[in-house]
């Protein structure tokens, strides 16, 4: 290739990454799913939460009318703010790894009262009782059942849409699918709204997310290249130094960001 063409070439390329790249506030979706959810145990060197707060920080104050919500509580309390970027605490920070139903609700607000209704009917009663029971059989006391995961990178788009999040890759894909259609097969009796599947990507990877963009009333868009540069940065370091993490198996019941109450049905 002719040398100018690549000076070119490159100017454009440097030209673009200084551009502000689109970060999308995604609408709050009014949805309750029952999941099996992995719960992170983070590193004693807490990588996981420096990672979030590294990026947290490089998103605080950059945007104009949004709220910062740094817990759930703070996600759910009122606010005239229309946009909001909410930070998982610790004991949240997950990936699903089968969606059993998702059910649309009018709204948000009757999430609480909703699901309380669900909890005593007879045949969620007894859904509860079976994934609890799948899970201590298939999960918690199967050995060939990875139990552990590798963090390679940070999902890197062109456009970020509604959320930052790690990616973890999990081995053995043959015992994860086993797993789904033993599921598919012992709830086939009841009426379940969605499809029962792996929450996974390419058949490779879960997705861990560490923060969300939300919008009470529509899809909205900022832009800012500071966080895209930020994202490169620690995927570089991950290339180099992955992180492995163990991870808990729950029967969760949630709106889409894990942040309503008592979520979890084994407790």
């Amino acid at each position: 290739m002719h040398i100018e063409k690549v000076k070119k070439i490159i100017k454009i390329y440097i030209k673009n990454m200084d551009n502000p790249y689109p970060i999308k506030f995604e609408k709050r979706k009014n949805e309750q799913y029952l999941t099996i959810s992995c719960i992170i145990k983070d590193t004693e060197e807490k990588c996981i939460e420096k990672i979030q707060n590294t990026l947290w920080e490089e998103l605080n104050n950059k945007f104009g009318d949004v709220k910062f919500a740094k817990d759930r509580e703070e996600l759910n309390e009122e606010t005239d703010k229309s946009l909001i970027i909410y930070k998982y605490q610790p004991d949240r920070i997950h990936f699903s790894l089968l969606v059993i139903t998702t059910k649309s609700i009018p709204q948000y607000s009757q999430f609480e009262d909703i699901s309380k209704l669900l909890k005593e009917e007879q045949s969620f009663k007894e859904i509860q009782s079976l994934l609890t029971k799948i899970i201590q059989e298939e999960i918690s006391l199967n050995k060939e059942f990875p139990k552990t995961g590798q963090i390679k990178r940070i999902y890197f788009p062109q456009k970020i849409e509604g959320s930052i999040a790690l990616n973890i890759f999990i081995d053995n894909f043959k015992v994860l699918k086993n797993l789904e259609g033993k599921i598919k097969e012992r709830l086939s009796k009841y009426s379940l709204e969605g499809e029962i599947k792996l929450k996974m990507y390419e058949e490779k990877y879960f997705a861990i997310n560490l923060i969300r963009f939300i919008s009470k009333e529509k899809d909205n868009c900022f832009k800012d290249s500071s966080i895209y540069k930020k994202i490169e940065k620690i995927n570089k370091i991950l290339e180099e130094r992955l992180i492995n993490v163990s991870f808990e198996a729950r029967p969760t019941i949630s709106d889409p960001y894990l942040s309503n109450k008592k979520p979890f049905l084994d407790e």
